[in-house]
């Protein structure tokens, strides 16, 4: 919802949903070197890793407000398989394959 919204309204509220979405890639960012450290694995570009997951799950959650609630298991698989993705591809990058 944050990430719909983020495209309409004025400029200074386009700013200011920006700014919420940039908190949560940084957060994310840490946590994800943190936790690939602790696996003994690097990212590949950790902060458009963070961005990507961050931009997806928030359009996901637009998503899912849509839908009836019997979906949301689909949904949940399907965004987890999506993050899993990210997440490998992003260490594959990181050791050149």
């Amino acid at each position: 919802m944050l990430l719909c919204e983020g495209m309409v309204g004025s400029d200074a509220f386009k700013a200011a949903v920006e700014r919420e979405l940039s908190y949560f890639e940084d957060e994310l960012k840490v946590d994800l070197i943190r936790l690939a450290a602790a696996d003994g694995a690097t990212l590949h570009a950790p902060a458009l890793v963070s961005k990507a997951i961050t931009r997806l799950v928030f359009a996901a959650g637009a998503t899912a407000m849509d839908l009836p609630p019997e979906r949301d298991p689909e949904l949940v698989e399907q965004l987890s398989t999506m993050l899993r993705m990210i997440l490998t591809g992003s260490r594959a990058m990181a050791h050149g394959s």
